[in-house]
This record gives C-alpha cells, structure tokens and sequence, in this order.
C-alpha cells in the first residue's frame, strides 16, 4: 500500500512537472501553439454566452474613410469645428456622458 502511495505521489509529481515545464516553454520561447493557448484561455469564458452587444454606447472613428468624406488632412490635427459639430450633435440627441482628453489638439490647431 505505502509503495503504491509513493509511486502514485512521484508519478503525479512528475506529471505537475512536465504539465509546467510544456507551459513555460510554449509561453516563455512565444511559439505560435504558446500564443494560440494563451488566447483560447481568455476566449474559453464568452464560448458558453451569447454575444452581449450593448445599445447605449457609441464609438466615433477617426479613420481613413472619416479623414477622406470629411476632407481633413491626414498629417496635421483635424479642424476643430468637426469636433464642435460632434459634441452638439451629441448634446441634441441627449448623451449622457461624453468622453473627455480623447481628442488631442495642438497648439496650432486652435482657431479663433
């Protein structure tokens, strides 16, 4: 009994350890099947809900399409007035809350 005890104790501890020498190494040398893990164990939790797609909030870009359609300059801060634009459209659909420091202004972009 006592030596089964002991060959059952050693066998899992050896286990533990080949289970945690295999983690560091696909982790700690960033091998593709490491990294492939290490998202599936943040994306395991949301697999067994649907998808929660909240209605009160909204995102503006300020992407390539944006910088085109509204004729701003892609090296050099945006007009001002868009952003003017953007807060009284939002004040007039009643927003809760806007964000504030998410748009950087430099000095030279401030117009009287």
């Amino acid at each position: 009994m006592k030596t089964s005890l002991k060959a059952n104790r050693v066998g899992g501890a050896i286990g533990a350890l080949l289970s945690a020498l295999l983690g560091f190494a696909l982790a700690g040398f960033n091998l593709p099947a490491g990294k492939k893990l290490v998202h599936l164990s943040y994306d395991l939790p949301f697999l067994l809900r649907p998808p929660q797609i909240p209605d009160e909030v909204r995102m503006v870009y300020l992407n390539d399409e944006a910088h085109r359609e509204l004729n701003q300059p892609f090296n050099a801060p945006w007009d001002r007035e868009i952003y003017a634009r953007l807060l009284e459209k939002l004040t007039t659909e009643q927003s809760r809350s806007t964000p504030r420091g998410t748009a950087k202004f430099t000095p030279g972009s401030w117009k009287n």
